[in-house]
């Protein structure tokens, strides 16, 4: 089978959506179906003319190919799609090139979307979308596909997170107490004042990723002066799950409830870093939006979890912690990792999506 994934976002940056496309394009290969990988090389608009949609300039890339990569024009790309049997497009509510890429899919041919969490065309999309039988929405989690029933018929998901591979032997010999860890984008519905207002003065708090948001992180910054909180920026991956295994805990205090008293309608679809936490072995502590409860249910960890914006209830989540024996800890992250092994593995995700559109096909 010939793929075609593209992503309407740069891949340029390391983010959980941006690696979620990679794995997703690396889970193809593997499965012995030949896939090609396409990204603008800048941030397009959410909506624009079609004369200037279609000079935008995106990376082509083969995978089964040792060459450099194409730099073609989304005219280019959308005549190439022609060969593909099925068409994947990852941040489909991202900007309107998306109905470029459906009004040039044939009959025979499936298309896929997939949004990871940038939907800044949500509103357009629901009002203009027709849904077609070989068109399939194919979302990250349960809580995704709720979402999209306002315009998909027979919307899907399919959770990926891990390689089995890489789920190593659970080593404590370099864990430091007390210390915790933040990761991802340093933006304001990633909640991190609550994080910091839960720390007692002997916690130390990592928080990794970039941020882009100058106002929020000088509130940040400024919230955490009293306190042990290190800013790392952006660190290669080696660094970050050395960081993880290091640490007590993941933290993820995402919420619907800005620093500024703005609500989103969505703050998260998933939550790799919580699957990532597990495993590099190290316990994840969630606030409980809708995507990190099913997560953490998922895999046996609800009791983890805290009232989004609630530091007293996080608070007690890292007193737990903390007095929680090493065996105990152990033994719970050990069954959690199975749970993610069964549920969450890259190894078998495109056979499972492909499985999923066999089903939906026949619903329609």
């Amino acid at each position: 089978m010939n793929v075609a994934l593209i992503s309407l976002l740069p891949l340029d940056v390391t983010g959980g959506g941006e690696l979620y496309t990679l794995e997703t394009a690396q889970a193809i290969a593997a499965s012995g179906d030949d896939v090609i990988l396409a990204a603008p090389v800048r941030v397009p608009p959410a909506q624009t003319n079609l004369t200037t949609r279609l000079s935008t300039p995106f990376v082509w890339t083969d995978l089964r190919s040792d060459g450099s990569p194409d730099v073609i024009e989304w005219s280019e790309l959308l005549t190439r799609l022609a060969d593909r049997d099925r068409v994947w497009v990852h941040q489909y509510l991202a900007t309107d090139l998306v109905f470029d890429v459906i009004a040039s899919t044939a009959s025979d041919q499936d298309l896929l979307l997939t949004s990871l969490g940038f939907e800044p065309l949500r509103a357009v999309f629901t009002d203009l979308y027709q849904p077609c039988h070989r068109h399939h929405v194919v979302e990250i989690s349960a809580y995704a596909a709720r979402r999209a029933g306002a315009y998909a018929r027979h919307a899907s998901w399919a959770h990926a997170a891990i390689w089995r591979s890489d789920l190593g032997v659970i080593d404590d010999c370099d864990r430091r107490g007390h210390e915790y860890l933040a990761l991802g984008r340093v933006l304001p519905h990633k909640g991190l004042e609550t994080t910091i207002d839960a720390l007692e003065p002997d916690e130390v708090l990592h928080i990794v990723g970039p941020a882009p948001d100058d106002a929020y992180a000088s509130f940040l910054r400024e919230r955490g002066r009293d306190k042990h909180v290190q800013f790392h920026g952006c660190l290669p991956r080696a660094d970050v799950r050395q960081l993880i295994k290091q640490t007590t805990g993941l933290i993820s205090a995402s919420t619907h409830q800005l620093f500024d008293g703005r609500l989103i309608e969505q703050p998260e679809l998933l939550g790799l870093v919580l699957c990532e936490a597990l495993r590099d072995g190290t316990l994840p502590v969630a606030s409980d939006v809708p995507a990190y409860r099913e997560v953490m249910g998922s895999v046996g960890l609800t009791d983890w979890t805290f009232h989004e914006g609630d530091t007293q209830g996080l608070r007690g989540c890292l007193s737990r912690l903390a007095a929680l024996p090493a065996n105990g800890r152990r033994e719970r992250i050990t069954a959690a990792r199975e749970s993610l092994a069964a549920k969450f593995a890259w190894d078998d995700y495109w056979p499972r999506v492909c499985a999923r559109i066999e089903d939906t096909s026949r619903c329609a």
